[in-house]
């Protein structure tokens, strides 16, 4: 495991002379990579069984400079199938390694910037639909009133258009918390019937248009009362049906 003899592209990259090397242990010119800080213990081991070993691994060069390299060690069998020494040859990767760390760190800074961005649009969808349910609940009462046909078709198109305004903005708030690892499932009991029930009560108008019957079946094995998430099943039926 110490050096015998070192080429001139070592001692070029190194900034090391054989004379300076000479009789060293391999590994203490050698350090292990962020990735793999038991690099250099598993490069011992392999010297020590007299097996061969590749790897990455940081090579300490002069002026305490360090740089990458791709280590292949093999060892050179003699003719009575005894190990007599090794050939060790490095491969300066450092080019490599810094463009895998600049993308690495690119990554990490644009999924910082897109929790970023989810965590806003979680707050400020939470923010916008706190005033439209106001706009929603209060065109609800104002149904309930007196009005006149023209007065109760503006009111209607009101409400129709902030329901559809309020699920797009829970829309929006269900994707960014998904993406800023924010999202939370509710666990209630709740009627599956009613659940149902609303979800093809959206579809109604449209499948009259259409000449189509819409309809459910719930099976009499079915639990009539479950545990769950009433919007988010909410949601996965609208899907299929829509």
């Amino acid at each position: 495991g110490r050096i015998e003899w070192v080429n001139e592209s070592y001692s070029r990259l190194t900034g090391r002379r054989l004379a300076e090397v000479s009789q060293q242990p391999l590994t203490a010119l050698l350090a292990g990579t962020d990735s793999d800080p038991t690099a250099v213990d598993r490069i011992g081991a392999a010297l020590f069984e007299r097996e061969p070993v590749t790897i990455d691994v940081v090579q300490l060069a002069a002026g305490d400079r360090r740089f990458y390299v791709h280590l292949d060690v093999q060892p050179v069998v003699n003719d009575e199938g005894l190990v007599e020494n090794f050939i060790a040859i490095e491969t300066d990767i450092t080019a490599r390694v810094e463009t895998e760390q600049s993308l690495r760190r690119a990554k990490s800074d644009a999924d910082d910037a897109s929790r970023a961005k989810s965590e806003f649009l979680a707050s400020m969808s939470h923010e916008i639909r706190t005033p439209m349910n106001g706009v929603i609940g209060m065109t609800s009462l104002l149904l309930e009133t007196e009005l006149t046909a023209e007065q109760r078709d503006y009111v209607s198109t009101i409400r129709t258009s902030g329901d559809s305004l309020l699920s797009i903005i829970n829309e929006i708030l269900d994707f960014s918390k998904i993406e800023s690892g924010r999202m939370e499932m509710e666990n209630q009991p709740f009627e599956l019937a009613q659940c149902i029930e609303e979800a093809v009560d959206l579809f109604a108008l449209q499948a009259a248009a259409k000449d189509i019957e819409l309809a459910f079946h719930i099976e009499s094995s079915v639990p009539r009362v479950v545990l769950g998430d009433i919007t988010r099943l909410r949601q996965v039926l609208v899907n299929l049906m829509n």
